[in-house]
């Protein structure tokens, strides 16, 4: 994840020198305004996918309290499943940064990515044994789908109706479109991304 955001990083500020084939960071005025608001995208992007994946982690693996382990749960194959769900969304991370600089094929990969994290996320709420649900990270999984697929509809749509429109103003909608997907999701799961410290030494103790 972070080396696709480097790369984006590089795209949108680093030029070849077409005479020596160095790389050199590109004149302020070279930046172009889409390539800027592509970049922005991928940056909420990143930090929603980033936060949202350490935090699922943490939660099924790492706070796991010894009460609460449940051997169906924690196979070696969830584990797997989980390794190849969250490096497939490397991979789609890596062909949105080396895209920033393309837009009508970054707008698909991007509308890609949501579908299938939509997909990832439905089935990870449904193959977790009910009574786990509650744990918010597991709970907020279904809201993350949600959004993310209705502003996938909305995307495809737009898309199959924008043949005729310019494609500057293609662009603003879809970055209208993107960064109100990205509000919605801090506004409805920010206790996930943010959660709360929770003092275990005090609950030993009233124990």
């Amino acid at each position: 994840m972070s080396a696709t955001f480097i790369m984006a990083l590089d795209n949108l500020l680093l030029s070849q020198n077409s005479i020596t084939g160095i790389a050199q960071i590109k004149d302020f005025r070279q930046i172009q305004l889409s390539d800027f608001l592509l970049f922005i995208v991928f940056l909420m992007l990143f930090v929603r996918f980033f936060l949202g994946d350490l935090r699922y982690l943490d939660s099924r693996y790492i706070e796991l309290e010894i009460e609460d382990y449940n051997p169906k749960r924690h196979t070696p194959i969830h584990r797997i499943i989980d390794f190849t769900s969250l490096l497939i969304h490397g991979v789609f991370f890596y062909f949105l940064s080396a895209t920033i600089l393309n837009f009508p094929l970054y707008y698909k990969i991007f509308t890609g990515v949501l579908f299938f994290n939509s997909i990832w996320l439905f089935i990870t709420y449904h193959t977790i044994q009910e009574e786990d649900r509650d744990i918010t990270e597991i709970k907020n999984c279904k809201t993350w789908a949600i959004n993310n697929i209705i502003f996938v509809c909305l995307l495809v749509v737009f898309l199959l109706y924008s043949e005729n429109l310019s494609l500057a103003y293609s662009l603003y909608v879809f970055f209208a479109l993107a960064t109100l997907n990205s509000i919605i999701d801090f506004l409805c799961t920010w206790d996930t991304y943010f959660p709360e410290i929770d003092d275990k030494s005090e609950k030993k103790k009233e124990k």
